[in-house]
């Protein structure tokens, strides 16, 4: 009986348009900036090396972040097929070239300095219940429905497992490029509010 509720979950699931469920994700990836909302505090006490800016130059890049992901998933849903739309989304949700990671690889990382840190690693809430699960989930639907190569999918994990490899080997540094992603943070901040 339970097999044959989880067989029709699946096949359900698997039946709806990826265009839709893809969705799941820039919304999960919401949820996941909201809870970083508060996070400076806690990567001056982790990081030996964090980069300070304000909480608003901060929360300028996790608002600026959040829209690029439901804009970058609106234009991959008007590509001219699924197939296209697949090959555009991926490489933002699992990790965008040049390592700034989004929102798979960060996940790892968030996950990682919970058991790593002692006390509640902000993020890393939405990182386990939903972003890694959604990501996984849309990655499995479009393995399934082969909507993208399996060869580029496991790449792009692969290419997320080497970024927290080199986040693991760094221990309480703050991770690569996160000092351009808040350069770019603090210069945009102060280009939109006179404030960096």
């Amino acid at each position: 009986m339970t097999q044959k509720i989880y067989h029709t979950l699946v096949g359900q699931f698997a039946s709806l348009p990826f265009r839709k469920i893809i969705w799941i994700v820039p919304v999960a990836f919401t949820f996941h900036e909201m809870e970083e909302w508060n996070i400076m505090p806690w990567r001056l006490d982790h990081f030996s090396n964090a980069t300070v800016i304000s909480d608003l130059a901060l929360r300028t890049w996790l608002v600026f972040i959040t829209l690029i992901g439901f804009l970058w998933t609106g234009i991959a849903c008007l590509l001219p097929t699924v197939r296209a739309t697949g090959l555009m989304v991926f490489p933002f949700f699992v990790m965008i070239p040049f390592s700034v990671m989004i929102p798979f690889s960060n996940s790892l990382q968030h996950v990682y300095w919970q058991f790593t840190f002692e006390g509640y690693a902000p993020a890393f809430l939405s990182c386990a219940i939903l972003n890694i699960p959604s990501v996984l989930l849309v990655s499995w639907h479009a393995g399934r429905n082969r909507l993208v190569n399996p060869i580029f999918l496991g790449t792009l994990f692969v290419l997320a497992i080497l970024y927290l490899l080199g986040t693991i080997l760094e221990s309480q540094k703050e991770p690569a490029f996160f000092h351009e992603i808040l350069t770019f943070s603090a210069w945009l901040a102060d280009h939109l509010f006179g404030v960096t």
